[in-house]
C-alpha cells in the first residue's frame, strides 16, 4: 500500500471556500436589513393609523354628545402631547371624574398644535356642533418625524385625518 499512487477518478472533493461563505453572509445580512426596514416602516404606519383613529373617535364622541345634548351639556376635547381627553363643559378640568382619556400609542406623540386662538381645547357648540377652535395638529412618530398624520378640526365641527 505504501508507494501506491492515488488514481484520479474524475471527482474533485472540495469544501466551501471563505469567499463563498462571506458572500452568503453578506446576502443574508442585506435581506435581513431590508426586511427589518420594511417591518419597522409598516409598524410605524400602523401605529400612526391606530392613534389617529383613536383621536378621531374622541372628537367624534365629543361632537355627537354635544349635538345630541347628552346630559344637557356641551363637550370638548383637550389636546396634549400624550393624548386627547374628552371633557364635559366649556373648560377643561384635569381633575374632573367624567373625563375620558385617549392616550397615544407608544412611539407616537401629538405635535404642532395649531388651533384658532392658540388654545389646546376644542369646545363644540350645542345644536350646531360648530367650534371656534378649528385648526390642525400632527400625530407624529417619535422614531421617524417624517412619518405623521395631519388631523384637521373644521370650523363646522367635523374632523378629518390625512
Amino acid at each position: 500500500m505504501l508507494g501506491q499512487t492515488y488514481q484520479n477518478t474524475g471527482r474533485h472533493l472540495r469544501g466551501v471556500t471563505l469567499i463563498e461563505l462571506l458572500v452568503s453572509i453578506a446576502i443574508f445580512a442585506a435581506i435581513a436589513t431590508f426586511s427589518t426596514y420594511i417591518y419597522l416602516s409598516y409598524y410605524i404606519n400602523k401605529t400612526l393609523d391606530a392613534t389617529a383613529e383613536s383621536v378621531h373617535a374622541a372628537f367624534s364622541r365629543a361632537f355627537l354628545d354635544t349635538i345630541g345634548s347628552k346630559n344637557d351639556a356641551q363637550y370638548g376635547v383637550h389636546v396634549a402631547m400624550n393624548g386627547v381627553t374628552v371633557f364635559t363643559g366649556t373648560t377643561y378640568n384635569p381633575a374632573a371624574t367624567d373625563n375620558v382619556s385617549y392616550p397615544v400609542s407608544q412611539g407616537v406623540q401629538i405635535a404642532t398644535i395649531s388651533l384658532n386662538g392658540g388654545v389646546s381645547d376644542v369646545v363644540y357648540q350645542r345644536v350646531t356642533g360648530a367650534t371656534d377652535q378649528y385648526g390642525t395638529f400632527l400625530v407624529r412618530s417619535t422614531r421617524d418625524a417624517s412619518k405623521y398624520r395631519t388631523v384637521t378640526v373644521h370650523q363646522v365641527g367635523m374632523i378629518s385625518v390625512n
